[in-house]
């Protein structure tokens, strides 16, 4: 900006040596003792060239103008008068300020607001209390729709952004009436000078806002206890009221109504009268302490749902009264209805959770006896709120999904999937079903199945030569029979019978000469 100081650096080198250097006429040091000088210089409006010269010990003197800048002047912020914007209810009151912002030495001022008088009507002017002026007189003509403001301090001048005035508005009009709050002329006089300040103007909005008395939609399922909100939005100097609130005895019951607390923000509870014979609660609420603006609770209420799955209700708002702080005159508002639902929170239900073989042998890619190593798992699953949408089997401990999907049967309730084993090998587990219904309700149950190592006759978990032993003592009538399902290991699909071929097989799987059984 023009006024600036401007920062010049020149690199100046001379076999004798520099003696000086200026730029637009101003000596630079050389503060190190080495090429560089440096100073400032004043910016002035326009793009300038900085004329450089350097000189030596010898009288030498050359120049350069290659370096260059533009300067303009800086913008003056000036003081702007404006009426803050505000909403109000129809026929409920609002309060807002005359404000002079960015301002200097502000001693005294006198500002004309112009307004629809058919939307508002001015009530009261008042002095603020902070960095404000006091205000000295004023008059309103709510038939033209204008109010003048005078106000002043002897003691000192003001700055920054400064109260001029506080205003208390009625809104006459009817929601959605807007007007204007436009400064139609106005003459700031400065504390020490006496001289008018210039200023702009900015023109604020008063909108008339409707209150809605609104209650919650709410849900529970059937015989459980729930709470809702009924709420008073959009309020403006809100002081007291009653709304009265029918609903379907069949489907809800109301047990209890209390204040809110709605962060400060509500009304206190007088009276309420419940009749859930007929279906309706009425609520009286009020404070005498202060308006409240905004959204305001106006009362928790507790219902019961006593009707089923899927009942429900309007909570229809079927008279209200809204009382003004101020003027104890009603305040125009609006309903927003609410409804209760009874909702579906009983669980699928899973019966004969079974597997159609609960043993099997482990599955490593060698050919079994048909049907030995896959088992299919089946499960009833029943619903009679949203229907089953999903039932999925965690098989994760014998090598498989951790969500496995089953399918249902057409035209029966049963849901189902087939399945080998990889891990888990000589363990039983409790593969877990998980039914899913349409309101996302679910519900668990478990599928035992045991897994067994092919081969592994003694059932220790390994095969080994004890395995083979224990065959060729069977043979010979030294130790009973062992397990069929574990024995009948060659061939690969096996005989149905044990004989040494099985006991020969483990022997040669043992030395590396045949896969694992």
């Amino acid at each position: 900006n023009t006024g600036d100081d401007i920062t010049v650096t020149v690199n100046a080198t001379d076999n004798v040596g520099v003696t000086n250097v200026t730029a637009d006429g101003v000596s630079l040091s050389n503060a190190d003792g080495d090429d560089t000088w440096e100073g400032t210089i004043t910016a002035i409006e326009g793009t300038h060239a900085v004329n450089i010269s350097a000189s030596d010990a010898a009288a030498n003197t050359v120049y350069d103008v290659s370096a260059n800048y533009t300067a303009t002047p800086p913008v003056t912020t000036l003081p702007v008068i404006l009426v803050e914007d505000v909403t109000a209810a129809p026929n409920g009151y609002a309060f807002t300020s005359v404000m002079v912002k960015n301002v200097t030495a502000l001693g005294s001022g006198n500002i004309n607001v112009a307004f629809d008088p058919s939307v508002i009507q001015v009530i009261d002017v008042t002095s603020g209390d902070v960095n404000a002026l006091t205000v000295q007189d004023w008059n309103v003509n709510n038939t033209a729709g204008s109010l003048e403001i005078t106000a002043w301090d002897v003691e000192e001048s003001h700055n920054g952004d400064v109260v001029f005035a506080h205003v208390t508005f009625h809104a006459v009009g009817e929601y959605p009436d807007s007007t204007p709050l436009a400064i139609s002329s106005a003459e700031l006089i400065n504390y020490d000078t006496y001289e008018l300040i210039t200023h702009t103007v900015a023109t604020g909005t008063l909108d008339i806002i409707t209150p809605v008395v609104i209650i919650d939609n709410v849900e529970a399922a059937s015989g459980e206890f729930t709470t809702a909100q009924i709420m008073v939005k959009n309020a403006s100097n809100l002081g007291s009221g009653s709304i009265t609130v029918t609903y379907n005895t069949s489907v809800v019951h109301v047990t209890n109504v209390t204040s809110g607390d709605g962060n400060g923000n509500a009304l206190a509870v007088q009276d309420w009268n419940i009749d859930n014979s007929n279906g309706s609660f009425e609520i009286t609420a009020w404070d005498a302490d202060e308006s409240h603006n905004g959204d305001v609770v106006f009362a928790h209420v507790t219902f019961h749902a006593v009707g089923e799955y899927p009942d429900s209700t309007p909570l229809a708002i079927s008279s209200s009264k809204l009382i003004d702080y101020t003027s104890y005159g009603i305040i125009g508002h609006r309903v927003t209805n609410g409804t209760f639902s009874i909702i579906d929170k009983e669980p699928p239900v899973i019966t004969d959770a079974i597997a159609t073989l609960d043993v099997i042998l482990n599955d490593n890619g060698r050919p079994r006896v048909p049907g030995t190593n896959v088992t299919v798992l089946n499960a009833t699953v029943l619903d009679i709120g949203h229907g089953v949408v999903n039932v999925t089997i965690d098989l994760s401990s014998i090598g498989g999904s951790d969500d496995q999907v089953m399918e249902r049967i057409a035209g029966t309730d049963i849901w189902t999937v087939a399945t080998a084993a990889t891990e888990g090998i000589n363990l039983t587990h409790e593969l877990v079903v998980t039914a899913t219904d349409g309101a996302n309700n679910t519900n668990t149950s478990v599928i035992e199945l045991t897994v067994l190592l092919r081969g592994d006759v003694v059932r220790d978990g390994d095969l080994n030569s004890a395995d083979a032993l224990y065959i060729a003592k069977y043979l010979v009538g030294k130790e009973p029979m062992p397990s069929l399902l574990v024995s009948d290991i060659s061939p690969a699909e096996g005989d149905g019978k044990i004989t040494s071929a099985d006991a020969l097989y483990l022997a040669k799987y043992l030395v590396g000469k045949e896969a694992a059984p």
